[in-house]
């Protein structure tokens, strides 16, 4: 079975399991985290979101952004 890290991409800095051989230093970052479930199996990737993004979900961001495109009207309430 390959032995697995878990590393950081430099660029996006996204977090994901590679096999220790094709580990580069200049695209990877090497964390000390597990890389791979109990069973032996590399973990999933976990995708980088910069804070600025989850902030304006949170905050309410703009109504724009947060609507469905269906808003009530009141011949439609009436009825």
């Amino acid at each position: 079975m390959p032995d697995y890290i878990r590393v950081k991409d430099r660029e996006t800095k996204h977090e994901y399991s590679i096999v220790a051989s094709t580990l580069s230093s200049e695209v990877h970052e090497r964390l000390k985290k597990d890389a791979v479930h109990t069973d032996g199996s590399p973990l999933p990737p976990k995708y980088y979101r910069s804070p600025e993004s989850l902030s304006s979900n949170a905050s309410g961001g703009s109504p724009a952004s947060a609507s469905s495109g269906q808003k009530a009207t009141p011949e439609k309430e009436a009825n």
